[in-house]
C-alpha cells in the first residue's frame, strides 16, 4: 500500500452511466499509466446500454479492473461518493468515462504530492476537448489551479476567480477525500468539494497538458443534468447565484479565523464584482433577467445581499461589509471601497470627466432650454 513512489496503490474511481460512446478510449488511456500499481474502480449505475459489456471484457483482461454493477441509477453524486469510499489507495483520483490521460499522468502528480506534503492534490494543465477530440476553442486559454505556498483566503481566491473547475480530477491524499463532503446533490458540488479541499491544503500542478477533459456534448438544461445525473434537489432557477453563497457558507463552517473569514467575503464581492465578468453576468440575469446589466457599485451590493445570508449571525458583527448591509438597507452603500480597503488593494483611477458631455449641456442651459441641459447632464 505505500513505500517508493513506484510501488505506492493509487485508486482510480470511475462513475459511469451508459458510457459506451467513449468508454474503451477512457480505459485505454488508464490501462497505460506507466505507474503500473494502482486499482481502477468502475461503478455502474444501472447502465442500459452496452456499458456492462465493456467493462467485463476489460475485467476478464486486467485484474486491476474491479467491476460494481447496480441495478439501478442512484444519480451521479452518490456515485462518485461510492467510489471513493470502494477505495483502498493512499491515493485516489476520479475518472470520467469520456476524458483521456497521459501515460505519465498518475506518475508525475505522485511525484509532485511526494515533494509536497502541504499539497492534498495534484492536478495538471489540461486540454478540454470537443466531442470528436478536437480541442474546443472555449477553453483554449483555461489554466488549472495551482496554490503552493499561499495563505487559505489567497487558495480560495484562485478558486473563485475562474470558471471550470477541473481540478476535482486530479489526484488527491485518500485521507483528504474522506474528509471532505461527497455526495453532494446540488449542482456545483463538485467545486463545494475543491473549496473544502482547499481548506485543507495546497493544490499542487504539473505544468504540462497531461489531461483531456471532454466537453459537454450537447447543450443542456439545468434541468436535464438534474434528471440525467439523479440529482435530488429540485431544479435550480438561480445556480450561479446559489453556488456563490454555498461557497461562502462553506467558508463560515470552516475552522478560519473570523479575520480570515472577512477578508474571503470581501474577495467573493471584489473578485466576482471586477474580475469574472462570466460568473457576474449569470447572477445579474438570473436574479434580474436576460440582458440585465448593472454598474460596478450596484451590482456589488446585489452580490452582497445574496452573501450575507450565508453567513452566521454572530460572524456578522465581525464583519464591516456585513455591518454596511445589515446599517443602510436604504442607502445602498458602495461595497467595493470597504472590501479594497479589507483586501489592502488601491482604489482604481477615477474615470476621465466626459468634458464634451459637460460642454453641451452648459450650452443648453445658457440658451435657457433647461429640460433638454438636465436630459444631457443626467
Amino acid at each position: 500500500m505505500s513505500g517508493s513512489p513506484g510501488h505506492t496503490l493509487v485508486s482510480i474511481g470511475m462513475p459511469v452511466y451508459n458510457g459506451e460512446n467513449f468508454l474503451r478510449e477512457a480505459l485505454d488511456s488508464l490501462l497505460a499509466q506507466d505507474h503500473r500499481y494502482f486499482e481502477l474502480i468502475i461503478s455502474d449505475n444501472g447502465s442500459h446500454d452496452a456499458t456492462q459489456e465493456i467493462c467485463r471484457e476489460y475485467q476478464s483482461q486486467d485484474q486491476r479492473i474491479r467491476y460494481i454493477r447496480h441495478p439501478e441509477n442512484h444519480g451521479a453524486p452518490w456515485n462518485f461518493e461510492f467510489v471513493a469510499r470502494e477505495a483502498r489507495g493512499d491515493y485516489f483520483m476520479w475518472a470520467a468515462h469520456d476524458d483521456l490521460w497521459d501515460p505519465s499522468y498518475i506518475r508525475r502528480c505522485l511525484a509532485q504530492l511526494e515533494a509536497h506534503p502541504q499539497a492534498v492534490l495534484c492536478c495538471t494543465e489540461n486540454t478540454v476537448i470537443e466531442c470528436d477530440g478536437t480541442p474546443s476553442a472555449t477553453w483554449a486559454n483555461y489554466k488549472n489551479i495551482e496554490t503552493l505556498g499561499m495563505a487559505p483566503a489567497r487558495r480560495i481566491h484562485e478558486l473563485i476567480c475562474r470558471m471550470g473547475w477541473f481540478a476535482i480530477y486530479g489526484l488527491i491524499r485518500r485521507e483528504a477525500v474522506l474528509k471532505i463532503s461527497l455526495g453532494i446533490d446540488v449542482l456545483g458540488g463538485d467545486v463545494i468539494m475543491m473549496l473544502e479541499l482547499l481548506l485543507l491544503g495546497d493544490f499542487a500542478k504539473v505544468p504540462e497538458h497531461l489531461f483531456k477533459k471532454r466537453a459537454v456534448i450537447q447543450q443542456k438544461s439545468y434541468e436535464d443534468y438534474q434528471r440525467d445525473l439523479g440529482i435530488a434537489s429540485k431544479p435550480a432557477t438561480a445556480h450561479f447565484t446559489n453556488s456563490a453563497a454555498a461557497l461562502l457558507g462553506t467558508v463560515y463552517e470552516s475552522s478560519l479565523a473570523p479575520q480570515e473569514k472577512t477578508e474571503v467575503f470581501a474577495d467573493f464581492i471584489h473578485t466576482i464584482t471586477c474580475e469574472n465578468p462570466y460568473w457576474r453576468k449569470m447572477i445579474t440575469e438570473e436574479l434580474l433577467g436576460q440582458s440585465a446589466a448593472l454598474a460596478d457599485p450596484q451590482f456589488a451590493w446585489l452580490l452582497g445581499t445574496v452573501l450575507v445570508g450565508s453567513v452566521p449571525f454572530d460572524d456578522a458583527k465581525l464583519n464591516p461589509l456585513c455591518e454596511a448591509i445589515y446599517r443602510a438597507p436604504l442607502a445602498k452603500p458602495d461595497l467595493l471601497p470597504l472590501a479594497r480597503k479589507i483586501l489592502g488593494k488601491p482604489e482604481p483611477p477615477a474615470p476621465a470627466l466626459p468634458v464634451d458631455m459637460y460642454q453641451r449641456g452648459a450650452r443648453l442651459f445658457e440658451q435657457g432650454r433647461l429640460e433638454e441641459a438636465s436630459r444631457v447632464l443626467g
